[in-house]
């Protein structure tokens, strides 16, 4: 289908395969009170329009991307002997890659990594809602533990109004914003517009905003990883602008 504006509701990636699903942009309440002290306080935060992958990266585009890279002369590292372990399946999300290597992934594909905004409100919309579901706590079909790394889409329930899957579940993602846990206390009296994070990193080394799969399942959860850490639940989902904006720290 078409979107009123006039953009498609689904595209296709022609280098990764993915289906990216259309994300309308508009005004939102990112981050929570009532959350941990990262993610206070909560704010409006406006989007342009975007598209978002309906799925993390699989380690079937993974792989992909690994043999294409190679045969035009790059020496991307190749993933660790654990990942089979980890990933019994090809359309399992592809872990164990730094913030870099998933930043290579997205600009061979022609994307970026999403900001944290434009993750978040792929799964709250603009009504607000903690869950990509709605307010409810979550019930899945079947046994699904934190950090538990299932294949893409396999929980129907774990899927936002804009048809974005496991945003709840599955493995921590990736974004493109420098992570910096009182980033939001300067929107606390004003709101933000398409906001892309700290211009840079107070750590050392420097730490990237991951999100996704929260204890209790909440789409405003946020931490920061070291952008060169390998992690069995860290995977990444990618993002492509309509409006022509760059992240921070290479996004």
């Amino acid at each position: 289908g078409v979107h009123p504006t006039g953009w498609p509701m689904e595209i296709l990636g022609d280098r990764d395969g993915a289906t990216m699903v259309f994300i309308p942009g508009g005004e939102f309440l990112m981050g929570r009170d009532d959350g941990s002290a990262a993610e206070r306080p909560a704010h409006r935060v406006s989007l342009p329009p975007y598209y978002l992958d309906q799925h993390e990266v699989t380690l079937r585009q993974y792989r992909l991307y690994l043999t294409e890279a190679t045969r035009r002369g790059d020496r991307p590292h190749p993933l660790p002997k654990e990942i089979e372990k980890l990933c019994p399946s090809e359309e399992h999300p592809v872990v164990l890659v730094t913030a870099r290597e998933a930043l290579a992934f997205a600009q061979w594909a022609g994307k970026r990594l999403p900001s944290e905004a434009q993750w978040e409100f792929a799964a709250r919309t603009p009504d607000g809602r903690l869950h990509p579901w709605g307010p409810d706590p979550a019930r899945w079909d079947r046994p699904r533990a934190w950090k538990q790394l299932d294949r893409v889409m396999e929980h129907p329930r774990d899927l936002s109004p804009y048809g974005v899957f496991d945003l709840a579940g599955n493995a921590w993602e990736w974004t493109g914003d420098w992570f910096d846990a009182k980033y939001y206390q300067q929107f606390r009296e004003t709101a933000a517009y398409n906001p892309l994070g700290p211009v840079s990193s107070k750590t050392r080394p420097p730490q990237v905003t991951i999100k996704g799969s929260s204890k209790d399942w909440d789409a405003s959860w946020r931490e920061g990883v070291r952008i060169d850490a390998r992690m069995n639940t860290l995977g990444f989902r990618c993002v492509l602008n309509l409006s022509g904006a760059t992240g921070a720290g290479g996004n």
